[in-house]
C-alpha cells in the first residue's frame, strides 16, 4: 500500500526540481539530461513524457546506466594495444556527439565501401544470370547457379539488415556494433581476399553482359529456323555438351532411387535435341557450338570462384555479421568485446588498422593517457571531463559516484 505522505512528498520535490528551486542529485542530473540519455545511453524518450519521468522509464535508464559502466569494469584485464583500444572507445562513448562523430567516421572509412560493393555485385551478377537464363537453356550451368544464388542473395540480405539495424540504433551499444561490423567487413575484403575476387568478377561479368545480346545477334538467323521455347534450347545443340552428355551427368550424381525417372527425362531431351537439330545443317550447328564455347569460357570460372571460395567465405561469416550476434559479444565487458572480435575476425591487428585512426583522434584529446587507464582500471569518471582534473573537487565527485551507483542498485533490488 502506497504511503500518501511519502507520495505527496516526492511530488513536491518533483515540482521543486522541475522548477529550478532545489538542486539536483548526481541520479537526478544523469535522469533528466536528455541529451545523454538518448545519446549515450541509446534510449529513445517517447513523446508522452515529460519530467519527472515515469517510473518506467526512470527503471530503463538506470538499468542501461548499469550495462554501461559495467562495460568497462574489466578494463584492468587488458594490456598494450587493447588496453590503449578501450581507452579510446571509453572517452569516446561518453558523450554522444562524440558516439556520433565515430559512428560517421566508421562508416566512411571502413564500412562502405566493402558494404556497397559486396551488395553491389550480388545484385549485379543475379542479374547477368537472369538475362543469360531468359535468352538460353542451359541446364547444367543453372542447376548450379540456383544453389549460389541461394547463398549469395541469403547473405545479401543479412548483410542489409544487419547495417539497417545497427542504423537504428543509437548510443554506446551502436559504437560497439559498428566497431564489430566494420571488423567483420574488413575481415572479408581483405583478410578472405573477397574484395580481389569481387573487382575480378565485375570485370568477367561485364564481358558476359556484353556477350549475351552479341550471342543472341549472331544466332538470330539460326533461332529464326525454329519454333517458340526452341530457340533458347538451341545452345544444347552444341556438340560439346548434348543432350547425352546431360544424360551422363545426371546418372552419375543421382542416387539409385531416381535414376530411371531422371534417364527417361535425358532420353526425352536427347530426343528434342535430335528434332530441333534436323532442322539445321552442319555449319550452323559449328557457329552453335562456338557461341557456346565462348560463353562457357566466362561463365565456368566464374562459378568455380563463387563455389570453391566465396560461397564458403559468406557461410562462415554468416551468423557471426548479425547485428544481435555482435551485440552479444559486449555482454561480458570490454575485454571480452575486444578478445572476442579478435578471435571472430583474424586478431587485433586487423582492428587497430580499421579503426586506429579514428579511435586515435579520440586519444590524442586526452592529455594524461597513462593516468586515465589508471582512472579507468579504479572506474572513476569521463577522462576527458575538466572538474575530474582539480584535485579539490575529486574526492566530491567519488562520493556522489558512490551514492549514484547504490542508488540504482537500490532501486533495482526494490522493483
Amino acid at each position: 500500500m502506497n504511503d500518501p505522505i511519502a507520495d505527496l512528498e516526492e511530488l513536491i520535490n518533483e515540482m521543486a526540481l522541475t522548477q529550478g528551486l532545489i538542486e539536483p542529485s548526481p541520479i537526478q542530473k544523469l535522469m533528466y539530461n536528455e541529451e545523454y540519455v538518448r545519446g549515450v545511453l541509446g534510449i529513445d524518450i517517447p513523446l508522452n513524457e515529460s519530467y519527472p519521468y515515469s517510473l518506467d522509464l526512470q527503471q530503463r535508464i538506470l538499468e542501461e546506466q548499469l550495462l554501461f559502466e559495467g562495460f568497462f569494469s574489466d578494463f584492468k584485464k587488458l594490456s598494450g594495444d587493447a588496453k590503449n583500444l578501450a581507452l579510446a572507445m571509453r572517452y569516446m562513448m561518453e558523450d554522444g556527439s562524440r558516439i556520433n562523430d565515430f559512428v560517421t567516421a566508421a562508416y566512411e572509412t571502413v564500412i562502405k565501401e566493402p558494404l556497397e560493393k559486396i551488395s553491389s555485385f550480388i545484385e549485379k551478377i543475379t542479374a547477368v544470370f537472369k538475362d543469360l537464363f531468359e535468352k538460353f537453356v542451359l541446364p547444367k550451368v543453372q542447376g548450379v547457379w540456383d544453389k549460389l544464388k541461394e547463398v549469395l542473395a541469403g547473405f545479401g540480405e543479412k548483410l542489409q539488415g544487419a547495417w539497417d539495424k545497427i542504423q537504428g540504433m543509437a548510443g554506446w551499444k551502436q559504437a560497439l556494433v559498428v566497431m564489430g561490423f566494420g571488423t567483420a567487413l574488413g575481415y572479408l575484403w581483405s583478410e578472405k581476399g573477397i574484395g580481389a575476387i569481387i573487382e575480378t568478377a565485375e570485370g568477367v561479368l561485364e564481358g558476359l553482359e556484353d556477350l549475351i545480346p552479341k550471342a543472341v545477334a549472331k544466332l538470330s538467323t539460326i533461332t529464326d529456323k525454329l519454333d517458340g521455347e526452341e530457340t533458347k534450347d538451341v545452345l544444347s545443340l552444341a556438340k560439346e555438351s548434348t543432350a547425352y552428355s546431360v544424360l551422363g551427368l545426371l546418372h552419375e550424381q543421382s542416387s539409385t532411387s531416381d535414376k530411371v525417372e531422371k534417364a527417361d527425362k535425358g532420353t526425352d531431351a536427347v530426343g528434342k535435341a535430335s528434332e530441333i537439330a534436323g532442322k539445321l545443317g552442319g555449319d550452323e550447328l559449328d557457329i552453335i557450338g562456338k557461341v557456346k564455347k565462348e560463353i562457357m569460357k566466362q561463365i565456368e570460372p566464374l562459378l568455380k570462384v563463387i563455389k570453391d571460395k566465396v560461397v564458403d567465405i559468406f557461410k562462415d561469416i554468416a551468423k557471426q555479421i548479425s547485428a544481435d550476434a555482435l551485440l552479444g559479444l559486449a555482454t561480458g565487458g570490454v575485454s571480452t568485446f575486444i578478445s572476442g572480435v579478435k578471435k571472430a575476425f583474424g586478431g587485433m591487428k586487423l582492428v587497430s588498422k580499421l579503426f586506429g585512426g579514428t579511435l586515435g583522434k579520440f586519444v590524442d584529446k586526452i592529455k594524461n593517457p597513462e593516468k586515465e587507464a589508471e582512472e579507468a582500471e579504479k572506474g572513476e569518471d569521463d577522462p576527458t571531463d575538466e572538474n575530474t582534473k582539480k584535485e579539490e573537487k575529486k574526492e566530491s565527485v567519488m562520493r556522489d559516484e558512490v551514492i549514484l551507483r547504490e542508488y540504482i542498485r537500490e532501486r533495482l533490488l526494490a522493483s
